[in-house]
């Protein structure tokens, strides 16, 4: 019985956890709380906001005090935020392809090919440097080496030929013409 007594103390000492008593005003604004997420998500500022929600910025700042579920849409706003920068960081810093159509005057495809689109190289940067300090922090200019070494190596088997095809888009012609020339530059260095 003794037990019994001290559970419900223990229950009321948990439903006596002090809430604030809802203003009218505050009343009103609650409704508009996955909005706030969303908004946060935006990146739309706090200043932004209060006008938004036709209030003065000091009036939210005093709500984010006073009610944590007020508070926390900001916080989860910005947590989600961070995570679309971060998937896009880390997108930007890898190889991608991109599929691309044209098409003419009439509504026809007239070209389509995947175009390679390199990883930027200020990503790569920033990702390592953040995510490694203690590899990548001091030496930064040997991923620019690196990079640029790859490019170099890569453009400086292009022909005029290549150049040419890769105005005009013709992705195939390139890729064979770049096979048939390896293949007689290494023809000519067995005949060698």
């Amino acid at each position: 019985m003794a037990q019994e007594l001290e559970k419900e103390k223990v229950e009321v000492k948990k439903e006596n956890v002090f809430r604030p008593v809802e203003t009218p005003l505050y009343k009103k604004i609650k409704k508009y709380i996955p909005d706030i997420i969303e908004w946060t998500r935006e990146g739309v500022t706090q200043k932004d906001i209060a006008n938004a929600l036709q209030i003065n910025p000091s009036t939210l700042y005093d709500f984010k005090l006073k009610y944590p579920e007020f508070e926390e849409a900001f916080v989860t706003g910005n947590d989600l935020l961070f995570d679309d920068i971060e998937a896009s960081l880390y997108k930007s810093a890898r190889w991608s392809q991109v599929k691309e159509t044209w098409y003419d005057s009439d509504g026809e495809i007239s070209k389509q090919f995947v175009k390679e689109i390199p990883p930027n190289q200020r990503s790569i940067e920033y990702a390592l440097n953040n995510r490694r300090p203690n590899t990548w922090r001091a030496d930064t200019k040997n991923i620019d080496l690196s990079i640029n070494e790859v490019l170099k190596e890569k453009l400086s088997n292009l022909t005029v030929q290549d150049i040419s095809a890769i105005a005009n888009l013709n992705i195939d012609e390139v890729l064979n013409e770049n096979n048939e020339n390896e293949e007689s530059v290494e023809r000519n260095n067995i005949d060698e």
